[in-house]
């Protein structure tokens, strides 16, 4: 197998800018941001909870956080 590597690895994004680079940037390359690619009303969103605040830890302990929650056009599909 080979190594794992965070999406921030070496690049110098910061969370947000990880974050935002596969939501909203995501569904405006794939031309889809008229109905997804975050929290506006009318538009698709799969929101994850998860245990700490990114912005709030270290780069290196992202991969860390727990995920309490994922939902997929508005079902609960994971849940701890």
């Amino acid at each position: 197998g080979g190594a794992v590597h965070s999406i921030t690895s070496g690049h110098g994004l910061t969370a947000m800018q990880a974050i935002t680079a596969v939501t909203p940037d995501a569904a405006w390359q794939s031309q889809m941001d008229d109905i997804g690619g975050g929290p506006e009303v009318g538009k698709y969103a799969d929101p994850v909870i998860l245990g700490a605040d990114l912005n709030a830890v270290e780069s290196d302990t992202i991969r860390d956080i727990a995920i309490h929650e994922t939902r997929l056009e508005g079902r609960r599909r994971f849940a701890a």
